[in-house]
């Protein structure tokens, strides 16, 4: 939801654009212990997910689930975009990334912005966050990315 400006009555929460995670995994670690990471927003105490394994580089991608897949056209390649009309009226500009190729099925995912959910802030609470669009308010979901960050959909202007 887009705010005309910041609220005094709602949490603010970081955000920053999608993105990637990497943490070096302690030789000692377990499955379900927390560790210690660089965040976009500073350092973090975080669980990581199963496939985590001990004295290696994890990296996790922090980013939202893919909205569709297309097929990259015949003609298309790296750098080129295309525009989308979508059935509920708006465009998509999709930028092809490099080494897709004809043919190619490449993930398209929502604009957002990835939102690390404040300390005292609980599933279901709202928060609010600012973009270089302006403000907007979001509600923490049920499911957490390494228990801290969500994807926020931003709509369009």
């Amino acid at each position: 939801e887009r705010l005309k400006e910041g609220s005094s009555e709602l949490p603010v929460a970081f955000a920053s654009p999608p993105g990637l995670l990497e943490v070096a995994v302690p030789q000692n670690y377990k499955y379900g212990d927390k560790v210690l990471m660089r965040g976009p927003h500073g350092t973090l105490l975080a669980q990581l997910p199963a496939e985590a394994q001990p004295g290696t580089t994890f990296r996790y991608p922090l980013r939202p689930a893919p909205e569709f897949n297309l097929e990259v056209p015949t003609g298309k390649a790296y750098s080129d975009s295309i525009l989308l009309r979508m059935e509920d009226g708006r465009d998509v500009v999709v930028d092809i990334p490099r080494g897709a190729a004809p043919g190619d099925s490449i993930p398209v995912s929502p604009p957002c912005m990835i939102i690390q959910v404040p300390e005292n802030v609980s599933v279901g609470q709202s928060v609010q966050f600012e973009t270089n669009c302006g403000w907007f308010a979001s509600v923490v979901p049920d499911s957490l990315q390494l228990g801290r960050y969500f994807a926020a959909r931003i709509p369009g202007p």
